[in-house]
């Protein structure tokens, strides 16, 4: 007796808890559920001034636009250089007329000859030897050169005079016609073979220059002298 009363009070109670499940089920199913509340649309969109300090321009410089690369600026390209006028070639400078040109002294020309011709060891005569020597003015030369023998055992000798005027030349030619005379009879007793050098003897006027040679290589040391002439 006491078993079955219990079992039907166990079945009862299980019962009731079924039922008590499905009408919760059927109350959860019935029932409308209402509506959330949500934010405005001016509260999600529009945050206040104050807490968005990316409204202002100064805190956005992403905003600013940047300036865009130039095709040169790429890597890879070399910029060309833009075509330059070439510059037009300067004319020669024109020589002033009223320049004369720089024409060579006495002794540089017998210098040149005696480079291009050997001869004997010689002297240079100072204008006081030349003086004596020639009896000629040193006035009316503008430079001159005579190399005398360094002894007295050859009678070669080379003067060459360059004189202001022209018509002085005939002043040079007579004291070389003097010199000629003194060195032949210095010779002419002495040593036959250098009396006969000094007779042959030569001298060539060519503008205002006055060349005389006493040497066997006469013909050469004219030579010498008007190349010496062409060079100038």
């Amino acid at each position: 007796m006491k078993k079955s009363a219990m079992s039907f009070l166990l079945i009862t109670a299980l019962l009731g808890s079924l039922l008590t499940a499905c009408s919760g089920n059927a109350d959860k199913n019935n029932s409308t559920p209402t509506a959330t509340s949500s934010p405005t649309a001016s509260e999600s969109v529009s945050p206040s001034p104050e807490s968005s300090p990316s409204a202002s321009p100064e805190a956005s410089p992403s905003e600013q636009p940047e300036a865009s690369p130039s095709e040169s600026a790429q890597p890879g390209k070399t910029p060309e250089p833009s075509p330059s006028p070439s510059e037009k070639p300067k004319p020669d400078k024109k020589p002033d007329p009223s320049e004369k040109p720089k024409s060579l002294s006495s002794g540089d020309i017998v210098d040149f000859m005696l480079e291009q011709v050997e001869q004997p060891a010689s002297l240079d005569m100072s204008a006081e030897q030349m003086e004596e020597a020639y009896g000629i003015d040193p006035d009316i030369l503008e430079n001159f050169a005579v190399r005398a023998p360094f002894v007295n055992i050859k009678s070669n000798e080379l003067a060459l005079f360059k004189v202001k005027k022209v018509k002085d030349a005939a002043a040079v030619k007579k004291g070389i016609e003097k010199r000629t005379g003194d060195i032949q009879k210095s010779f002419e007793s002495y040593l036959p073979d250098q009396y006969e050098n000094s007779k042959n003897y030569r001298v060539v006027t060519q503008g205002n220059y006055v060349l005389f040679i006493i040497s066997e290589s006469a013909d050469d040391l004219e030579k010498a002298f008007k190349g010496a002439l062409a060079q100038k």
